[in-house]
């Protein structure tokens, strides 16, 4: 099958046409169009294309040793299990390091895409929808952007441009939008509480009584410290105990 032949779900571009970047230019397709042998093809001409480059960059640094045939050979096997490699660190690392803050953040955004589904209806929200993962790629904007499509705010979808435009007068001309208000950013925070709210007092059975009486216990069990003046001005720090008076110049020449 045609990877072309259907819907981009990633870069928005229609059935029949290729993938274009945020400037409109065409770019490689997308992976959200490849399936089975596309994806594989794909991921065995950028192995060869990377193999390439890592030989004429290594042969360009290093001429005498690649004149010499002392360089090694990178082959597209090598590069494409080496690209392998990566993700699986990667993806190992991130799954060590999952931050709680962002699922919580993912979790309410299913409620307050849910809300705006029956709020503003199917059309409405399927293209808000749309604009929100083209526009804003990292979910930690999409509460700020239904925040302001709720209050209000001109959402704007399409442009057009302006033919026989006078001086001063804007180039382009917005052809679709969406601009009504459901809630004020009040409200919409009421709803959606986005910071965390002060705890609510617990019944602990005395442990936090029991942790203060602790952490002052060892406050009081370490050495205090205090501080004396030398004959020179200089303050010396002593642990818990009495500090020597400072040796004069007489006490020194009777210890010798």
């Amino acid at each position: 099958m045609n990877p072309l032949e259907r819907h981009c779900s990633r870069c928005g571009a229609p059935a029949g046409a290729k993938c274009k970047n945020y400037r409109g230019q065409g770019k490689p397709t997308c992976k959200a169009r490849l399936t089975g042998g596309a994806l594989d093809a794909q991921a065995g001409r950028r192995a060869v294309a990377r193999a390439r480059r890592e030989n004429a960059t290594e042969a360009e640094v290093l001429p005498l040793l690649a004149y010499a045939g002392l360089v090694a050979d990178h082959t597209a096997e090598e590069m494409y299990w080496r690209w392998r490699r990566s993700k699986a660190v990667a993806a190992e690392g991130w799954a060590g390091e999952v931050n709680g803050d962002d699922l919580l953040r993912d979790l309410q955004l299913i409620a307050v895409r849910r809300f705006a589904l029956a709020t503003v209806g199917a059309e409405a929200f399927e293209k808000l929808d749309g604009y929100c993962h083209r526009t804003y790629r990292s979910s930690s904007y999409w509460y700020g952007f239904w925040r302001d499509a709720f209050s209000g705010k001109r959402i704007e979808f399409a442009f057009e441009r302006v033919m026989d435009r006078r001086p001063g007068e804007p180039a382009v001309r917005c052809t679709d939008w969406y601009e009504r208000r459901h809630l004020s950013r009040d409200e919409f925070h009421a709803r959606f509480p986005y910071q965390d709210e002060a705890p609510q007092p617990a019944d602990d059975g005395g442990l936090a009584a029991r942790l203060d009486e602790a952490l002052i216990r060892k406050r009081s069990a370490s050495p205090s410290t205090s501080a004396t003046t030398t004959g020179s001005g200089r303050r010396r720090w002593c642990a818990s105990r009495p500090c020597a008076a400072p040796a004069t110049r007489a006490s020194r020449s009777l210890r010798s």
